[in-house]
């Protein structure tokens, strides 16, 4: 009757570990799906980067086209015209700005570059983590499967206990 008892007391602490092994499974599948989209939430920062990096390089282009347009203007006004200073002193400031907004968007490039990089290590980071997960997940599947494996032997075992025991029983009877 001990050994019963024993056997039962058993098969509840085998279905109390199946429990919470479900809970754990359940809870690192929530994460998983955390991660994941924390993962395409990565990947959507990385291509809008992108993109503004790709608008940034055509409007560099259309500055240096601009810039070099503007110094074709001021050599063509000191031959033809032999503009005045004041004239030459206001190509002069269009021409630095544009130099300034061509540097500035330089400086904008290199900042959406360096963001790249930096989302790119993150993708990266969350991938492993993503991957350690899984195996993670995996070891736990494994664990269920072996302990729902053992839970479903318990009624049969206890039912052998049962005759055993009954036998017995009337053995000494």
């Amino acid at each position: 009757q001990r050994r019963l008892e024993a056997e039962e007391q058993d098969h509840l602490e085998t279905q109390a570990q199946l429990k919470q092994l479900h809970e754990q499974l359940d809870a690192s599948e929530l994460e998983m799906t955390e991660l994941q989209e924390r993962l395409e939430c990565s990947d959507l920062a990385c291509a809008e980067t992108s993109h503004e990096l790709a608008e940034t390089k055509r409007v560099l282009v259309q500055t240096e086209g601009d810039k070099d347009s503007l110094t074709a203007q001021l050599k063509q006004e000191q031959e033809v015209h032999s503009a005045t200073s004041e004239q030459l002193k206001k190509v002069q400031i269009v021409a630095k700005q544009q130099e300034q907004a061509a540097r500035d968007l330089e400086s904008q490039l290199l900042d959406s570059h360096q963001e790249c990089s930096k989302v790119n290590r993150a993708l990266e980071e969350s991938q492993e983590k993503l991957a350690a997960f899984e195996a993670t997940l995996e070891g736990i599947k494994q664990q269920l499967a072996q302990v729902t494996s053992e839970h479903q032997q318990c009624p049969t075992v206890l039912a052998d206990r049962e005759e055993t025991i009954i036998r017995l029983t009337s053995r000494i009877a």
